[in-house]
């Protein structure tokens, strides 16, 4: 029902800097801000180590992990970098909040640096399998591609305009 492209900043704050959304969704996200507490470091961290990041249902209860081995606890396994662990809470209520319980978020790299996300909601609960969440990764990544190289060609150009000043 909405796509967005978040781009960070320097500060860690974020735009919104494209939009795509369903007509039933009738709030625009363009140009919004974001402050840097709305994905928190340890959040960006891990999208620099997890490129996606799923959510079926926001209103699904978390389920209890269950382990065959009764000295194992459950409570000191991590899952962060796992497909099934249940997302953070206040990024539940957050969904909540904008009227969607479903979302998928890919994050874009510049030159191995989280440059943005790319956030995908729905307004109702998704099951969305591997190709279909492989295909956007493998978009994701064409982008992050592309954002470097405009990046280098950006540099090389202010490299030449340097040197040209110095000529003259």
């Amino acid at each position: 029902d909405r796509v967005l492209v978040m781009k960070f900043l320097e500060d860690n704050t974020s735009y919104v800097v494209a939009e795509r959304r369903s007509k039933v969704v009738k709030d625009a996200y363009l140009n919004n801000h974001w402050p840097a507490s709305d994905t928190p470091s340890s959040a960006r961290a891990r999208h620099m180590k997890k490129m996606s990041s799923v959510v079926v249902d926001a209103l699904d209860p978390p389920a209890a992990l269950i382990t065959g081995d009764p000295a194992l606890d459950p409570n000191h396994i991590l899952l962060s970098m796992s497909n099934l662990k249940s997302m953070h809470h206040c990024y539940l209520e957050q969904l909540g909040i904008r009227g969607m319980r479903s979302s998928l978020t890919v994050s874009v790299l510049q030159n191995g640096r989280l440059w943005g996300m790319v956030c995908c909601f729905g307004r109702d609960p998704m099951v969305l399998g591997a190709h279909p969440r492989l295909a956007v990764e493998m978009l994701c990544q064409a982008f992050s591609t592309r954002l470097t190289v405009l990046g280098e060609q950006a540099q090389v150009l202010h490299e030449l305009k340097c040197a040209e000043l110095k000529i003259a």
